[in-house]
């Protein structure tokens, strides 16, 4: 592209990394007028414009290779939004439509690094980075509050890696394990109380650990003189007793002297309760680290598996962390009033008073609960994206990524460049969450035993087929048909044998069976139930792609429409031929097309599967639609007649029609208008819709030619307002207004 806005892009030239730019005087440097006094050849003044897209160049680079950090993105689009609103100091058109597709393309990038963030790993980072930056600012207080390290005037190291350096150099023992002769300042403070209890702390394995130091077990168990919890204690105690002996601590205590006298005697207690605190919170904040690693493995959903010990952790780290900040709190605030008598009586301190007083502003109390706040949004960031109200968004997000895979390793573009045909995956449903399959006919399951699933499943009622049994058929009987969940995980499990090819399960009212057959066993399914005798290869498709009916709790597909409606809704259903063309007629044979083939009656495989279409939507009609919101029975099994009739006045039929329809399928036990109250289940429901479709079809409008009707099976579903039925999902298109009816 040697053109347009991304020209200038283009033809920058090459240069070293520049920071991100804050301002406009950041980025170029002077005023404005001393920026558009340089000049490229020519007298175009081209320099900052050079100067943005040479930055911008660096940038793109620099975030080539990695992730970029979502704060910078957000700073950078402000700065380039900035620059569109200086037309004056920017004239050149081409480069402000350079930098509005620049921040249109960053804002989508912001949009993706959001998400990104927005997960577990990111978050428990960020937990561990605050609570390590909050665990090294209690060090400070730790060394310099109450305690007297040194009374030498050399900076004293206050990270934890100059520290542990200290400490094995006291020992004479360098970080590599080899001997050491050189001491430094913090040497004598090592040996003693408070000294102590700073190394086990340091030294303790979760705190290494979370440091991510390594140093060698031998060397660090040199250094160590005992676990935190034995080293408070036996202070504890220690401390007790010298008080109530002598009345004050001594040197030996490592503390400075405006702490030793026994009145001071709880905040010396509080000083050594924070060590014990402080090393709770670094073995929980160790313990992160663990989930912050199978959060990098397993993503959000092996988090979410694992929530209730998660969230155990996460309670335990917050109250370690809210008793750290109140001993901090106090110990600070009695370092303030010890500073403000002493100044009192002595406003210039000298020797180790003076020491001690300057060495407070290691101490940043601002900082400390700046990092606070900001563990305490990680840790609740943490705990919602692992809580059950994610659930949903876990479970849609892996299904959409299931079905694109699907969708790929099915689609012809997708196997014509495979020198082998990959194995097709199936989406399984026997678990709570979408799961992958191999779907290979000669794939055994990990068990040994076929894979069954439910998107392999022929329904039809007994009258309708003819069974026969054979080697390769296992025959079942289950109380209902509505949900084979379990059967199927049964099978899939090793549960319940079946060696066969095919399964058939009778339903135990006899009305009903379902035929579960293996990958590539259509055939099989059909002559077990008698259907093998198929008219043409479009029937055949029909057959593969013949849908699984189950509960409608168990797989919803009720779906809401989009809130913006479709610009051309589907054309309304034409209404057939008259009555003197029976939709019953056999067609020419001359004619074998697709069309001829689903409606002809004469298979009753086509009339099966209209049937079981039919079955469908009115259960989806009922369970999903009217029930849970205009549902009447207490049961929760039926709707009144008056939802019912508001519901087929949608089907834009003349009210005595509609009247007369409700007379026909109710038979005596309606009365209208006054039964309004009288309930209706699935049967009842699926009875009146199909007399609406006849009316909508053949033009029925008189009680003979309903009655007429009676035993055969509608060509379609009734056309209601609002309601969009495409075979397999019932969707709504707009608010059903079935209560005000």
């Amino acid at each position: 592209c040697t053109s347009g806005p991304l020209a200038l892009l283009l033809a920058a030239p090459g240069g070293g990394r520049s920071a991100a730019p804050r301002s406009l005087g950041d980025l170029f440097g002077g005023s404005a007028s001393q920026r558009r006094s340089s000049t490229a050849p020519g007298g175009t003044s081209s320099m900052p414009e050079i100067a943005v897209c040479e930055e911008l160049k660096v940038w793109l680079a620099s975030i080539a290779t990695g992730a970029p950090n979502l704060d910078d993105v957000s700073a950078r689009l402000v700065f380039y939004r900035h620059l569109i609103m200086r037309p004056e100091t920017f004239p050149e058109g081409s480069f402000l439509s350079m930098l509005a597709v620049v921040c249109e393309r960053l804002e989508e990038l912001k949009q993706r690094v959001a998400g990104t963030e927005r997960s577990c790993s990111p978050q428990l980072s960020k937990l561990l980075d605050c609570g390590r930056q909050l665990t090294e600012g209690i060090l400070s207080v730790l060394l310099f509050s109450i305690a007297e390290p040194t009374i030498s005037e050399s900076p004293l190291p206050t990270d934890f890696d100059g520290l542990i350096a200290s400490v094995l150099l006291s020992q004479g023992i360098g970080q590599d394990g080899l001997a050491a002769d050189s001491r430094d300042a913090l040497s004598s403070y090592w040996e003693k109380d408070a000294g102590g209890l700073l190394r086990a702390l340091l030294l303790s394995k979760h705190s290494l650990r979370l440091q991510n130091l390594e140093i060698p077990a031998e060397v660090a168990q040199a250094a160590q003189i005992g676990s935190v919890l034995d080293s408070w204690v036996t202070l504890r105690h220690r401390w007790m007793d010298v008080l109530d002996e002598q009345g004050s601590l001594g040197p030996e205590s490592g503390l400075t002297d405006l702490f030793w006298s026994k009145k001071d005697g709880d905040m010396q207690q509080v000083f050594l309760d924070l060590h014990k605190q402080l090393d709770n919170m670094m073995m929980f904040l160790s313990m992160v680290l663990y989930y912050r690693r199978l959060a990098g493995v397993a993503g959000d959903a092996g988090m979410y598996h694992l929530r209730s010990r998660l969230h155990h952790l996460l309670q335990e780290l917050e109250h370690c962390c809210v008793q750290v900040l109140q001993y901090v709190s106090k110990i600070l605030g009695e370092v303030r009033r010890k500073v403000i008598m002493l100044l009192s009586k002595e406003p210039n301190p000298v020797g180790r008073r003076r020491l001690w007083v300057e060495r407070l502003k290691e101490i940043d109390e601002s900082a400390l609960f700046r990092v606070y706040r900001g563990l305490l949004e990680a840790i609740r960031e943490v705990r919602f994206l692992s809580s059950e109200a994610r659930a949903p968004q876990l479970q849609a997000n892996c299904a959409r990524s299931l079905n694109q895979i699907l969708e790929i390793t099915v689609s012809p573009e997708f196997r014509q460049r495979c020198t082998e045909l990959p194995l097709i995956p199936e989406a399984s449903i026997a678990n709570g969450l979408p799961t992958l399959e191999d779907g290979h006919p000669s794939a055994p399951s990990s068990g040994g035993s076929p894979v069954w699933s439910a998107e392999r499943i022929l329904r039809c009622k007994v009258k309708e087929c003819h069974l026969s049994e054979s080697m390769d058929t296992a025959v079942l009987e289950k109380q209902s048909l509505a949900d084979l969940g379990d059967l199927i995980r049964g099978l899939n499990a090793g549960d319940i044998e079946a060696a066969g090819k095919v399964v058939v399960v009778r339903e135990a009212s006899g009305e009903e069976v379902a035929c579960l057959y293996r990958l590539d066993c259509e055939a099989d399914a059909l002559a077990a139930l008698g259907l093998d005798q198929v008219e043409s290869e479009d029937e055949l498709r029909d057959v593969r792609s013949l849908p699984a009916p189950v509960s409608v709790s168990s797989f919803p597909e009720v779906q809401a429409a989009s809130p913006t409606p479709p610009t051309s809704p589907p054309p309304p259903r034409s209404p057939p031929a008259p009555a003197q063309a029976p939709a019953s007629a056999t067609p020419p044979a001359s004619s074998p097309s697709r069309v001829a083939a689903v409606d002809s009656s004469d298979s009753p495989f086509s009339e099966g599967r209209r049937k079981v279409e039919q079955s469908n939507f009115y259960d989806m009609l009922l369970n999903a639609v009217l029930l849970p919101f205009f549902g009447d029975d207490p049961d929760g099994e039926a709707v009144s007649v008056r939802t019912v009739r508001a519901l087929f006045l949608g089907a834009n039929l003349e009210p005595p029609v509609l009247e007369t329809i409700l007379k026909v399928a109710l038979g005596g036990s309606f009365s209208p208008p006054e039964d309004s109250l009288q309930c209706i289940d699935c049967k009842m429901l699926q009875r009146i819709g199909e007399l609406v479709s006849f009316a909508q079809e053949r033009g029925c409008q008189y009680e003979s030619e309903f009655l007429a009707c009676r035993g055969e099976t509608p060509m379609h579903v009734p056309s209601l307002r609002g309601l969009s039925w495409d075979g397999h999902k019932l969707r709504t298109l707009e608010p059903l207004s079935i209560g005000s009816a």
